[in-house]
């Protein structure tokens, strides 16, 4: 399966989709313990089910145009992080996702690669809304989503974890930019 070559770039990252071939990667950094506290819920992930969520991702490109995008901060070429769209819970439903390796972390990374990416998916895919979530006592990403001008929806328990969702909005953005000009 071919993976379409989607790459967003801002003033300092490029973000390419992830394919197999990240899959080593990625899964070093899914397993570092400040990543996966809340983003497998403080799980090792095994190699093979990165590798189905890599061939997952290339398929919801093929499909969908959007997935998930390794994060690099130019000239290195290392993975700094991910960021995309990807679906969750039951019914699925496709949200925001974003992680850096600490190391990056307090650089604005995450910021610019959550800006890049919301403003993929409003003017490329031409989403109306953008959700995200997180654990509650994720501080991090809950000011993540606060920055990136996303506003709280509602907090509830999901599959026994407190959780709390925020959306961004097209017509929000659409404003955002006449404003400024």
């Amino acid at each position: 399966m071919s993976i379409r070559r989607v790459l967003i770039d801002t003033e300092r990252l490029r973000l390419t989709p992830i394919d197999r071939r990240h899959a080593s990667d990625l899964h070093a950094l899914w397993i570092e313990p400040d990543v996966r506290r809340y983003l497998w819920d403080d799980e090792i992930v095994s190699m093979s089910q990165t590798e189905d969520i890599m061939f997952r991702n290339e398929e919801q490109f093929a499909r969908l145009g959007c997935g998930l995008w390794g994060i690099a901060a130019p000239p290195s070429c290392e993975l700094a992080g991910f960021a995309g769209f990807w679906h969750f819970r039951e019914p699925p439903e496709l949200e925001l996702i974003l992680g850096l390796r600490a190391r990056h972390w307090n650089k604005g990374f995450a910021t610019e690669a959550g800006a890049a990416t919301i403003r993929y998916g409003f003017d490329v895919l031409g989403f109306d809304r953008i959700r995200g979530s997180a654990d509650a006592a994720n501080e991090r990403s809950i000011r993540l989503m606060q920055r990136l001008g996303m506003r709280f929806d509602r907090r509830q328990i999901v599959a026994g974890l407190d959780t709390v969702f925020y959306d961004a909005w097209a017509a929000d953005q659409r404003r955002q930019v006449s404003e400024t000009r």
